[in-house]
C-alpha cells in the first residue's frame, strides 16, 4: 500500500482490502491496483479500454480492460 509518503506492508487481499475501505473514492483499476480518485490529476488513453492514471504525487498506474467500468464516471465530460 502506497500512502503518500509512507509504504504499508499487508497480506491481505486487494478484495479484502477494498471490502475494509468500503470508500467510493477507491477504485480497483487493474488485478493489482486501487487508487485513490482524488489523487487522480490525468486520464491519458492507453489503447481500447486502457488507461494510464496520472496521480499527484507523480507516480503512474496503468489501469487494465477488465476495470474499464471503474473509471467510467470520471471519463464523461462534465
Amino acid at each position: 500500500v502506497h500512502a503518500v509518503r509512507r509504504k504499508i506492508l499487508t497480506r491481505s487481499t486487494l478484495g479484502a482490502l477494498m471490502e475494509m475501505l468500503a470508500d467510493p473514492r477507491f477504485l480497483r483499476v487493474h488485478r493489482s491496483s486501487v487508487v485513490n480518485s482524488d489523487a487522480i490529476v490525468e486520464i491519458a488513453m492507453a489503447g481500447k479500454g486502457h488507461y494510464v492514471l496520472g496521480l499527484s504525487d507523480g507516480s503512474k498506474v496503468e489501469t487494465s480492460y477488465h476495470y474499464r467500468s471503474a473509471l467510467a464516471h470520471l471519463l464523461k465530460p462534465r
